[in-house]
């Protein structure tokens, strides 16, 4: 008996072993190049895993039984991120699908029972709970890659090709961001869902199995409540079933499998129940919009934002996904009308609802990332391309898409070090920190802007210029409180100065606010040089820089403080040379 349970592990490892591998070259990047984050339970990933501490620790689903005065912290972290939207003046509810946490459970709970209950993990967003979304998340990807495999391998797709496509999908891709960074969004998760939907879905057209009939209700069940626009994966039926013939066919013996049709659809509306049940402990309802003031404008899409944009466009941050399209011209080649024709529908169709909602990018994040969950449909494509093509085909398509690889990877490093913004990209912002990866770089983007025409100009000094060689630091001006009129009121100090802003310039401007007396720091500064361009990078302009002082700053015995304003050169290139300083002080006006 022994020796046959060994036979059937190492025969089960045999059949997931590329899986696991990519998991692993994927783990590997994280740990050697990326970095592995401290927190992956952030934005609306809180929404979709609030219901665990929720309901499981604080017995209270949407906390509107708890005191905030009694426990501030708990309404901290929710409140700000916006987890629950009130319906009205005394009914609100967590805005987000609950499917997410279902399928993250068994992580949660293994945590909650592992882990000693010595009075740090009260509210569940703990380091241990934050690790277990983040082992969650890359357990789906593998469900996710397995379930990817089947499906490609239900179209005859050759096995090195498969095993390609999986390191696309898991490197070049934004789910190399959603299970690591964002692990708690919900794509992941319904990229598993729907994947393992469409290959059941396929799987029944080949056999018509009453098996794959019910699973494939179960998953749409899932589906619908990981998020719920997501229900359109039902218009991709007909490229699945692969004719129209196939279709039609599939379409009758579901309704003469009447036995299966019916607990399939029972295992549907039972699964969306929960939901449902989750609504009505949380308002009174088993409907409800969670989303109050959010919505679809089918009026207005932004197709062409959606897709080409700087600011998240999805072929530009997974230009993989732009190159698998060309697996449509295959189609047309080997005249299947039908595929053509029923992936075309189905994909604008998708791209029209999705570029329909009233934040076509999806708030602050990285890439398009209401596609993730769909990917399957690209890598279909893709595989059905590179199946059908000649050797020499084939490398002419798998050069450009390995490159798609690296550069990938590059941003989501740049993502996770301050250096891609996760809102305001456009296309000056996109080439000005292209590939760039150094620390000068971090936080370029996140320049602070001002409406200055609310602010009076208390005082401007301007100084010629400010030179240093490498690997030095000069003190160029100093001042006086006192000579800066008004000077406690002051909130922004705003630097503007003259430079080439060659992008190996790693030098700091630094400003210090000082305590005349004691000698004491009340506010320190120090934005790297680089930031304050404020045009493209490599060419003479003018930057500026609005340092913000907090108003402790001011709450010195004396009254009396001291500012001092220097250079710091890094090991540039050149040396540094300032010109055309201004300094103006800042007064909110009245």
């Amino acid at each position: 008996m022994s020796r046959q349970i060994l036979t059937t592990i190492l025969a089960l490892i045999r059949s997931v072993i590329f899986e696991i591998l990519v998991v692993c070259v994927l783990l590997l990047t994280f740990y050697n190049y990326i970095g592995i984050a401290d927190t992956h339970i952030g934005a609306d990933g809180e929404g979709y895993y609030e219901y665990l501490p929720s309901v499981f620790i604080h017995k209270d689903i949407n906390r509107k039984d708890s005191d905030p005065k009694k426990n501030p912290e708990l309404f901290a972290r929710t409140g700000s991120m916006g987890v629950y939207a009130d319906l009205d003046s005394i009914t609100r509810v967590n805005k987000y699908p609950c499917g997410t946490a279902l399928l993250q459970s068994p992580f949660f709970f293994y945590t909650r029972l592992a882990t000693p209950s010595d009075g740090t993990n009260r509210d569940g967003y703990q380091q241990p709970y934050q690790d277990a979304v983040f082992y969650s998340a890359i357990f789906y990807l593998f469900l996710s890659l397995w379930f990817l495999k089947k499906l490609l391998l239900r179209y005859e797709i050759k096995p090195y090709i498969i095993v390609l496509l999986q390191l696309f999908l898991a490197l070049a891709t934004s789910v190399t961001n959603y299970v690591h960074q964002d692990a708690a969004f919900s794509h992941v998760y319904s990229l598993f869902a729907i994947t393992a939907f469409f290959y059941c879905v396929k799987s029944y057209f080949s056999g018509y199995r009453a098996s794959h009939l019910i699973w494939a209700f179960v998953l749409l069940g899932l589906i619908i409540i990981l998020r719920n626009v997501n229900v359109l994966v039902i218009l991709f039926i007909p490229f699945l079933a692969g004719s129209g013939g196939n279709l039609k066919a599939g379409v009758l013996a579901t309704f003469r499998n009447f036995k299966a049709l019916f607990s399939g659809m029972a295992l549907t509306v039972a699964i969306i129940s929960i939901q449902c049940i989750s609504w009505y402990l949380q308002t009174g309802k088993f409907f409800v919009y969670s989303y109050p003031g959010e919505g679809f404008n089918f009026s207005d899409p932004h197709f062409s934002d959606i897709l080409f944009s700087y600011r998240k466009g999805l072929f530009i941050y997974a230009p993989v996904l732009f190159i698998s399209l060309f697996g449509l011209i295959s189609l047309l080649r080997e005249r299947e009308f039908y595929l053509f024709f029923s992936w075309i529908c189905f994909f604008l169709i998708l791209t029209y609802v999705l570029s329909s909602w009233h934040s076509w990018y999806y708030g602050g994040s990285f890439g398009l990332r209401a596609y993730i969950d769909f990917y399957a449909i690209f890598f279909v494509l893709f595989a059905l391309l590179l199946n059908r093509s000649r050797r020499w085909v084939q490398g002419i398509i798998l050069i450009p898409a390995l490159i798609t690889i690296p550069l990938n990877l590059v941003q989501n490093y740049q993502y996770r070090n301050y250096i891609l913004h996760w809102f305001n990209m456009n296309e000056t912002n996109y080439w000005k920190v292209f590939l760039h990866q150094e620390k000068q770089f971090e936080g370029i983007l996140w320049k602070r802007e001002f409406n200055y025409d609310y602010y009076d100009n208390v005082k401007e000094i301007t100084i010629d210029k400010a030179e240093l060689g490498k690997d030095t630091l000069k003190q160029f001006y100093e001042i006086h409180s006192s000579d800066i009129p008004g000077f406690h009121k002051v909130s922004i100090i705003r630097i503007s100065l003259e430079n080439d802003f060659d992008e190996a310039l790693d030098g700091k401007l630094e400003v210090f606010i000082t305590d005349s007396v004691s000698g004491l720091f009340t506010y320190t500064y120090s934005p790297t040089l680089l930031h304050f361009a404020d045009g493209p990078l490599n060419q003479y302009g003018t930057g500026t820089y609005p340092c913000e002082i907090p108003d402790n700053t001011y709450d010195t015995a004396t009254g009396q403080q001291s500012l001092r304003f220097r250079v710091q050169s890094g090991r540039s290139r050149t040396k540094v040379a300032l010109k055309n300083i201004k300094i103006s002080f800042l007064v909110l006006k009245s």
